[in-house]
């Protein structure tokens, strides 16, 4: 079955190449200083039970200092 992840960029070179050693498609959605851009993530797991996650930048290490706030998260 097709498996896809939405990941916020800029992201990690290692997370996407492991992403594609397993097969799964990437769906990305823009990265801002609080956290993943919320209405794009909704609209594409909205209509699309291929999604299965979604990878997250870490808190305290990243490529931007970007962190994803306490109010995105939710």
């Amino acid at each position: 079955p097709v498996v896809k992840f939405v990941c916020p960029g800029p992201g990690y070179d290692r997370h996407f190449s492991m992403r594609a050693d397993f097969g799964i498609e990437m769906l990305t959605v823009p990265m801002h200083d609080a956290g993943p851009a919320v209405a794009a993530v909704a609209a594409l797991v909205a209509d699309d039970p291929a999604v299965k996650g979604m990878w997250v930048v870490p808190t305290y290490a990243n490529p931007t200092g970007s962190v994803v706030s306490p109010d995105v998260a939710q």
